[in-house]
């Protein structure tokens, strides 16, 4: 066992289902790994780490939710274009 809370880390899901979350952990193993993948973890980062590691990650977390936002947002336009249509 890593000393992590294993149970709480989805929890994060229940606030906002589209937030990037981001794992930084001390003590990287493949079982981590595997959890943080199946959990939906955005990225993973090994401590220590650089300043310049983290904001490239953050930023990386940043682009991919705002296309995840656009495409919803577009999807959610087009439905009511199409009830509107056949309305």
């Amino acid at each position: 066992d890593s000393g992590a809370d294993h149970t709480d880390r989805h929890r994060f899901r229940e606030l906002d289902p589209q937030i990037m979350a981001i794992l930084i952990t001390g003590y990287p193993s493949l079982e981590t790994a595997r959890q943080a993948i199946h959990q939906g973890i955005h990225d993973y980062i090994l401590k220590p780490f650089k300043k310049d590691e983290l904001c490239a990650t953050v930023a990386a977390a940043l682009k991919r939710h705002e296309r995840i936002s656009g495409l919803e947002k577009a999807a959610h336009e087009l439905e009511e274009l199409k009830s509107i249509a056949t309305g």
